[in-house]
Formats: C-alpha cells, structure tokens, sequence
C-alpha cells in the first residue's frame, strides 16, 4: 500500500492558523501550491488552515466590537441607566407659588415638595417660569437638594419674565448629577398653574 505523505506546509498552515494567523493562511497557500505539483496529502488541512486564518481576524474585529459596546455600556453609560431609574423614583412638585410685582421683574415664592423611593440626592431643579397667553418663558437653575419626603421653600426667586407680561405657570424638572459633575435632567415635567 503506497500511502502518500502529508505535505509539510499543509501541517504547519493548519496549527499557525491558531497560533499565528498570517502564518497560517501564507503556510496554507503554500501548501495548496506544492500540493497541486506533488500530489501530497493535506489538500484539506490547507484549505481549512486559510478558512481559520481568515476567520480569526474577523472573530476578533467581532469580539471587540462587543466588548467596546458592553464597556460603553456599563461603565460609561451605565451610570444613564441609574440616572433614569432615579428620575423614576423621585417627584418634586411646586405646592405653592406666589409671585409679586418686583422692580423690574414678577418676583416669586415657591414652595417644592419631593416625593418618591428615591433617596440620593438631587442636583437642583430647573424652573420655567412661564406666561402662557402670549408664550413667554423664563429659565431659572435652582442648585441643591431636596430632601425626601420634604418641603423646601425658597424666596425672592426673580423670574425673569416682566411685571407687565405676568406669570401664570411654572415647570419644575428635576436633575441630577453624573460622575462627572453633569446635569442629567429627568424627562418628567410637573406642570403648576396659578
């Protein structure tokens, strides 16, 4: 029985396939040629030396891609999933707004209270002070916390919109801050009409 031999690069493409792919796939090739003038066994080694050599390199372009996505997920954005889950589970609510003739600009008193699960604490609200009739806003930043299941109170708040044109609403949206010391507003808008 006159077995052929194996050829010698068809052995060396098909474990460089795993250990170095290049060397794989170019041993492979080799194999392929020499095989095809001698006849030698290994025809399928080297084929699938190239399948794996080129199959590795798309594996690992794969693999990261995966992990920068999970990585961006849970590290680096993992902390929007939190924000949003506290924005869920806190609600601050103007209970009462008085607003006076200042100098130049309507000056209010409003009175928060903030409820829900929530127990970290907030990074302030923002209010926006509005005349609804002809479609004047004003933008105000209150910093600080709220603590649960309390009221807060502040005073002499300007604003913003003229003794003239009136305020008749006032939007409170709450925020926090990330790692990062940035604002990430909550979606939810209470909405006080007075």
């Amino acid at each position: 029985m006159d077995e052929k031999k194996y050829n010698s690069f068809s052995i060396l493409a098909i474990i460089f396939a795993f250990l170095f792919f290049p060397l794989g796939i170019i041993f492979g090739i080799i194999a392929l040629i020499q095989i095809k003038k001698t006849g030698e066994q290994g025809k399928g080694l080297a084929i699938a030396s190239i399948i794996i050599g080129a199959l590795i390199p798309v594996i690992m372009v794969v693999i990261g891609i995966v992990w920068v996505v999970v990585r961006n997920v849970t590290v680096l954005g993992g902390g929007d999933l939190d924000i949003h889950t506290k924005c869920d589970n806190v609600d601050v609510t103007a209970t009462k707004v008085t607003c006076v003739n200042g100098t130049t600009n309507k000056i209010c008193d409003v009175t928060f209270t903030r409820t829900g699960t929530e127990t970290d604490a907030i990074g302030g609200v923002k209010l926006l002070f509005k005349n609804s009739i002809i479609g004047i806003i004003s933008l105000i930043d209150v910093p600080g916390n709220i603590l649960p299941q309390t009221e807060k109170k502040i005073t002499g708040q300007d604003s913003g919109l003229a003794n003239a044109e009136g305020v008749d609403t006032l939007d409170v949206v709450v925020y926090f801050k990330d790692a990062s010391e940035n604002e990430q507003l909550c979606a939810q808008i209470n909405t006080k009409y007075f």
